[in-house]
C-alpha cells in the first residue's frame, strides 16, 4: 500500500461497494505529503470507476510507474496518466 491504508474504510460489503462506485478515494499525497504528484495521477487512473479511464493492462500500469520511479514522462502517456507540466 502505498499510504499505508486502504483507499476506502466500510463497514460491509455493500458500503464498500457504494463507495467504490461513488468514486473519489483521496489521492495518496493527502494522507503522505511527500507523495509524488505524478503518483497520484497514476492511482486515480488505476481506480478510475469506469474501465475506459484505466490503464489498458497491468503491463501498462507498471511501464507507467517505471517511468516515474526514474523521472521520465514517456511512459505515463501509455498508461492514460498526463505527463507532469514542464516548466
Amino acid at each position: 500500500l502505498l499510504t499505508g491504508r486502504r483507499p476506502f474504510e466500510a463497514a460491509s460489503m455493500s458500503e464498500l461497494g457504494w463507495k467504490i462506485m461513488a468514486g473519489g478515494a483521496p489521492a495518496p499525497s493527502t494522507l503522505v505529503p511527500d507523495v509524488d504528484p505524478r503518483r497520484d495521477a497514476l492511482v486515480a487512473r488505476a481506480m478510475a470507476v469506469d474501465p475506459a479511464g484505466r490503464p489498458p493492462t497491468a503491463r501498462h500500469l507498471a511501464e507507467a510507474l517505471r517511468a516515474i520511479i526514474s523521472g521520465s514522462s514517456s511512459g505515463l502517456a501509455a498508461a492514460g496518466a498526463p505527463a507532469p507540466a514542464s516548466g
